[in-house]
């Protein structure tokens, strides 16, 4: 079977994705288009595509297209020359089915060179492209994707439409349905949804849902980043442009939910690392005004001593306040505070069952230099014979020893 990404889309069908405005459908479906078009090596993608094809585009958003393109062959370094003829932009016109049709037929024959597969065409978006009096209508649609099916059939060139979703639908909703006539899930080939998923707010994700063929894999997923770029406006003028990019790579349901525990795990470490630092802070403030602070150790009565005063004392009440976290999180985190004490790096004095910390004693500025017995021999006092407070006597017998050590 011939495949547009091979396992996921067949060719030679019409399919419909439905996504929520503002939820990343022109950015995924611009690098989806790369891929398509053989560029999939290139940006990094692990999506398969055994059969590049030339991608014809038909948007209402043709400049934000533009802009993409010029984005990824910046920071993948694609030919932008050659990619300007593998895929190709038209402004999208409300047009009756009879003109889409054959619009759409002379479009492909035109751009099919000999041997290659026939292009893609990605209408974007359905309300853009095709002149419906009521996209609630299945008549009308049931029309206009019959006329569809018909150029595929003519061509051999698969469809993409690209249509808003239902509104009782959220971005975070995997099974979107497109806003409208239900003939959009019933007689397009194949329907995907385009959502993002809850703790991954710059991914963006492709699920297939109706497809005639058996995938090998049931979602695209792609991690979104904004590259910014130095252009000049129509005045000649310098400005900074931000343009978001991501790279598609094979994903699932699993994979994407794993994904986002471990992003929501790192989150979580990186909060409660932000608490600690800003409750060992709190502490040394306490110390910085009042020469002590003080915290119960934990164990026995927490009733605090009437030698510390209440400006002193650091308690989970207070910690809770200059935190703005629920009760449970202060708690944990003055537990924390309790390790750190005794990890020493401040001295401790014991009073009751709460402790007084203070900054740790410096070196006395007199005490810096080398010390003078650098041994640490204890010396010893001469005595005073030693000392020649002895007299003659005891200069003669120091004559006498030295004279025994000589010989």
């Amino acid at each position: 079977m011939p495949w547009v990404i091979e396992g996921f889309i067949a060719s030679g069908e019409v399919h419909c994705f439905a996504g929520q405005p503002g939820v990343g459908k022109t950015t995924l479906f611009a690098a989806l288009a790369l891929v398509v078009a053989g560029y999939g090596r290139q940006l990094g993608s692990d999506v398969p595509n055994d059969r590049p094809r030339r991608v014809l585009v038909v948007s209402e958003h043709v400049g934000q297209f533009e802009t993409l393109l010029y984005g990824f062959c910046q920071a993948y370094k694609l030919p932008a020359d050659e990619l300007k003829q593998r895929v190709m932009l038209y402004h999208a016109a409300r047009l009756s089915l009879t003109e889409l049709q054959g619009e759409l037929r002379h479009v492909i024959r035109q751009h099919k060179a000999a041997g290659e597969e026939p292009p893609l065409v990605i209408l974007d978006t359905a309300a853009a492209s095709f002149e419906l009096e009521d996209e609630n209508d299945n008549a009308a649609v049931g029309a206009m994707l019959a006329e569809l099916k018909q150029v595929v059939l003519a061509t051999g060139a698969p469809v993409w439409i690209i249509a808003h979703a239902a509104k009782a639908l959220g971005r975070h909703d995997a099974e979107i349905t497109p806003r409208g006539a239900s003939a959009y899930i019933g007689d397009a080939h194949g329907t995907g949804s385009v959502f993002r998923e809850e703790g991954l707010a710059d991914w963006v994700f492709l699920r297939s849902l109706k497809n005639r063929a058996v995938r090998s894999f049931e979602e695209i997923g792609m991690q979104t980043r904004v590259e910014w770029y130095t252009t000049t406006d129509e005045r000649g003028r310098e400005q900074q442009v931000g343009i978001r990019l991501g790279v598609p790579t094979k994903s699932g349901e699993t994979i994407r939910k794993s994904v986002a525990q471990e992003h929501a795990q790192a989150a979580r470490s990186a909060e409660e690392f932000a608490l600690r630092v800003k409750a060992k802070q709190l502490v040394l403030e306490i110390i910085e005004r009042h020469g002590i602070a003080a915290i119960w150790s934990g164990a026995g009565a927490s009733a605090r001593p009437e030698s510390i005063t209440a400006d002193a004392a650091m308690t989970a009440a207070r910690l809770k306040t200059a935190l703005g976290k629920r009760s449970s999180t202060a708690g944990e985190v003055m537990h924390e505070l309790r390790e750190w004490v005794g990890e020493g790096e401040l001295d401790v004095e014991q009073r009751g069952t709460w402790w007084v910390l203070r900054k740790k004693a410096g070196i006395p500025e007199e005490s810096q230099g080398f010390p003078r017995n650098p041994r640490g021999i204890p010396e010893v006092s001469p005595t005073a014979e030693e000392s020649g407070t002895g007299g003659a006597a005891g200069s003669a017998e120091r004559v006498k020893r030295e004279g025994a050590c000589s010989s």
